[in-house]
């Protein structure tokens, strides 16, 4: 359908050349060509599209000249339609005019709401590279519109790696000029319809959430140098249903702590932490992890925050197993695991390899429980607990007694 839908208009865009007599924009006329790019989402995680809320903007450019460049979001941004649309001569109806450019707008909005991600993960920040070439050649008003939920998990923009606990407009932009990842925007205005808008199993953004979310994305869109940046304000309600397309990471929301929750998270140097079977799991018998990298983040992001703003603090990440298997492969098997995690905080980019230090355990320890019954046989409530991660500060007496495994 999609292809027909497309052929469709582009034969329709010929017609009218062809019957109307159209003429080039800006030639002996003082018409101004418009151009616009369309940025569409429409990703697994986030609400469909909502077209409406800019076919103002595309009748705007069916109303005179211009072109029109839709931009699918996905791992891959590709473009899925460039349209040429030319100016109509003086002389025809009101009427003619007003039914040609409804019929454009309507075969328009039909190309916008089936385009389909092709690749996993969300680079919206190649999608928004792609609209600066699509416009480099353009003359006229240049404009952008993103119908997308702004949750970017791919690239330079990376929100499964940037926690929207906090603003970090500053550093994602002196991040991109420092990699010359910056786009040219000069003259071009943006319009960002759908941002922070998500579904099942994407966590729902809070209000703080959303603010960084915007801010974020508003200091980026000005360091391209757009002209304006405006976000269009209401709630998605067309929610996506498409449970086949391609997978996107969830990005980790925690939600913001009141006046009265807020607390050092410094562990005092005897606390130890265990976090059981029932909050990470792996694989049996293996490192390989069943929790998701976001999930594990969310988990720990209070420490991870911690750690980031006190690169001298210290932490030591400790494994132990159920009781199956012998002890040496027990202790290589917890150490594999806590060297898991330790990878997951380090690739956030916010600790320190420093900063942690890992150790596997295996079964006969003090932080274990006897996971068999009287007759030998395994009790997997008791081993659950047993597939644990424990953290404690450094300093702690006991980090300086496990240092010896």
């Amino acid at each position: 359908m999609f292809k027909s839908v497309k052929k469709f208009v582009i034969n329709m865009i010929i017609c009218y050349m062809a019957v109307i007599l159209l003429t080039g924009c800006g030639q002996g006329n003082s018409v101004t060509e418009k151009n616009l790019v369309v940025l569409v989402g429409n990703t697994k995680n986030e609400a469909s599209i909502n077209v409406s809320a800019i076919e103002d903007k595309i009748k705007d450019v069916c109303n005179v000249c211009g072109t029109i460049t839709i931009i699918q979001i996905d791992g891959n941004p590709y473009i899925v339609e460039q349209l040429k649309i030319p100016e109509r001569k003086k002389g025809i109806s009101q009427t003619k005019k007003e039914q040609i450019i409804a019929e454009q707008c309507s075969q328009i909005k039909a190309l916008l709401t089936q385009c389909v991600p092709k690749t996993e993960e969300i680079d919206t920040l190649k999608a928004l590279q792609m609209a600066s070439r699509a416009l480099a050649n353009c003359t006229g008003e240049k404009e952008v519109i993103l119908l997308h939920s702004g949750l970017s998990t791919k690239g330079m923009v990376d929100f499964t790696q940037i926690f929207l606990e906090s603003e970090q407009s500053e550093k994602l932009v002196s991040n991109l000029i420092e990699e010359q990842a910056i786009p040219d925007f000069k003259d071009v205005n943006i319009v960002w319809s759908g941002l922070g808008e998500t579904v099942y199993p994407q966590a729902d953004l809070y209000d703080k959430n959303r603010r960084n979310l915007q801010a974020d994305w508003k200091a980026v869109l000005e360091a391209l140098g757009a002209d304006s940046v405006n976000f269009l304000s209401g709630v998605a309600l067309n929610k996506n249903a498409d449970t086949n397309l391609p997978f996107v990471s969830e990005v980790p929301i925690v939600k913001p702590a009141s006046i009265w929750e807020k607390q050092d998270c410094e562990f005092n140097l005897e606390e130890i932490f265990k976090y059981d079977g029932d909050k990470i799991q792996f694989k049996p018998d293996t490192d390989e992890l069943l929790t998701s990298n976001s999930e594990i983040l969310l988990l720990f992001s209070k420490l991870i925050q911690y750690m980031k703003s006190n690169s001298e603090y210290r932490i030591m990440l400790i494994g132990t197993t159920a009781s199956p298997g012998d002890e040496d492969g027990r202790r290589e098997l917890s150490l594999k695991r806590v060297a898991a995690i330790k990878k997951i905080f380090v690739d956030s980019g916010k600790v320190l390899e420093s900063q942690i230090i890992t150790v596997g355990l295996g079964y006969d320890n003090e932080l274990t429980v006897n996971d068999t019954d009287e007759n030998g046989m395994l009790v997997e409530l008791q081993a659950k607990q047993n597939r644990a991660v424990f953290v404690t500060n450094m300093e702690s007496d006991l980090a300086k007694k496990f240092l010896k495994y």
